[in-house]
């Protein structure tokens, strides 16, 4: 049996260990509190998508048949335009103008501001038909009517009517689509933001 001093003895150490366990954690809180308080806020996960869907019908013919759906190249133009869209000022324009290309048989490159050889005449770039498909998506579609026989390899989205440095993503056509005349060419660009 413990005396009376020494039961007080063991309950002083007691409260002692227990003031100095609640110092150790309130220490430790207030550490990981700051720490956390100096890294910089992390960034949104936020994003532009785009996919290509691509569909022939061929002349005479009244049924489409899909060639490809596939992910496109964001364009470094393309990303600066959003930017300046979202952050600084809105464009004249939206990116709705499809073009296409006989190209030079490689994948686009996010250096691309033009497609390379891109096509005249019936296959020339064009408006599209902008369709909301949901909370963030959109679509932009347009149909062309072939007047040449030509291998079409790359797709474009632009955010002007014509010429250079408007290019907001661009798509390989694998496989390409080979064209005739009367051939119809639908291009479809699936859009979203996350």
């Amino acid at each position: 049996m413990l005396t009376k001093a020494e039961s007080h003895g063991h309950q002083f150490f007691a409260r002692l260990i227990a003031v100095l366990t609640i110092l150790v954690l309130s220490n430790l809180l207030a550490y990981a509190v700051f720490v956390n308080l100096q890294r910089p806020a992390a960034a949104l996960p936020v994003g532009f998508h785009y996919t290509v869907e691509v569909w022939i019908m061929r002349a005479g013919s009244d049924e489409w048949e899909l060639l490809l759906r596939t992910q496109n190249v964001f364009t470094r133009i393309g990303k600066d335009w959003v930017r300046d869209a979202l952050g600084s000022a809105p464009p004249s324009d939206v990116a709705k103008y499809i073009s296409l290309s006989a190209g030079n048989g490689t994948a686009p490159s996010d250096t691309w501001v033009q497609l390379p050889n891109e096509l005249t005449g019936g296959l020339a770039r064009a408006a599209g038909t902008f369709t909301a498909t949901g909370l963030g998506t959109w679509k932009i579609e347009y149909t062309f009517t072939s007047d040449q026989t030509v291998t079409v390899v790359n797709t474009g989205l632009h955010w002007a009517t014509s010429g250079s440095g408007n290019m907001i993503a661009a798509a390989e056509l694998s496989p390409t689509a080979s064209l005739a005349p009367g051939d119809s060419l639908k291009i479809t660009w699936s859009n979203s933001v996350s």
